[in-house]
């Protein structure tokens, strides 16, 4: 936008936008569509904690995060269930499918890797035992 002789700056703003123009396209950093994708996000976190991440909350595994494999094209995650057997032994299981990542399981991925909620990330090099 040029400015006309005598022009103020509110007289050019609105003679921009009586042409369409708009102000805003100017203003702050515009992210990449293509670097906002779920798979550039787990695969973010997978090189920064050196690993396929494992969201973990108050100490117990819930997810395991990979960037592709398991018959998956893109990432997929397979999920943890913990059974409870009649005399109290608490028994871990990873489910058998690795499925997509859906929105859930990157706001989980988030809040671990912002440690919010008990929420945390580990990876398998940091795994205890």
């Amino acid at each position: 936008m040029q400015k006309a002789a005598g022009q103020t700056a509110k007289e050019q703003v609105k003679a921009a936008l009586k042409q369409g123009a708009s102000q805003l396209h100017k203003r702050g950093v515009r992210a990449n569509p293509a670097d906002r994708t779920t798979e550039r996000y787990v695969d973010g976190i997978r090189k920064a904690k050196g690993g396929n991440p494992t969201v973990t909350r108050n100490g117990k595994d819930i997810a395991r995060h990979r960037i592709d494999g398991h018959k998956q094209e893109g990432p997929s995650v397979s999920k943890m269930r913990y059974h409870t057997k009649p005399d109290g032994e608490v028994i871990k299981k990873m489910e058998r499918r690795a499925v997509p990542v859906t929105q859930k399981d990157v706001k989980k991925l988030y809040k671990g890797d912002t440690q919010q909620g008990g929420y945390n990330i580990r990876t398998r090099k940091d795994q205890p035992g």
